[in-house]
């Protein structure tokens, strides 16, 4: 069987081999490992701080929510819109190119999207009717 040539799992054991120093590392945590953890390579992607820009305000935390306080032992965390983040470009030097980042975010964004192939029948509140609880979309049983 070949090694498949994408993916988290691929970039991680990629990076280890090169042996690029992780965040931590660079950090200078004392904890910091010379091996790449999955969740760390999955965030480059993700975050726009690897194409060189520096990007700060992303969240903020809810001070008036004090039982979330009192219940988790922390405050909550909300993202903020895109327009509001505090960008510096070119504040260091990019890990990924940005049209590789905006390219990743396009795909991240299809990779969501539920298609009815027509396998069975379609459900009547198929991909429109969730949870309220759990966000599970509704479903139609099979008839046997």
């Amino acid at each position: 069987m070949e090694q498949q040539k994408d993916g988290y799992t691929f970039e991680r054991d990629n990076l280890t081999a090169k042996k690029i120093p992780t965040p931590r590392a660079v950090a200078g945590a004392k904890n910091a490992g010379d091996k790449w953890q999955y969740s760390a390579v999955k965030l480059i992607p993700t975050n726009p701080h690897y194409t060189g820009n520096l990007v700060q305000g992303r969240s903020k935390t809810d001070a008036n929510d004090k039982i979330f306080l009192q219940k988790k032992g922390y405050k909550k965390r909300l993202k903020n819109k895109q327009d509001e983040w505090i960008v510096i470009p070119d504040a260091h030097p990019a890990i990924i190119s940005r049209e590789e980042f905006q390219e990743v975010q396009e795909k991240i964004s299809k990779k969501g999207e539920k298609i009815f192939r027509g396998r069975g029948k379609k459900a009547l509140f198929a991909r429109l009717a969730f949870c309220a609880d759990c966000g599970a979309g509704f479903y139609q049983p099979s008839v046997r």
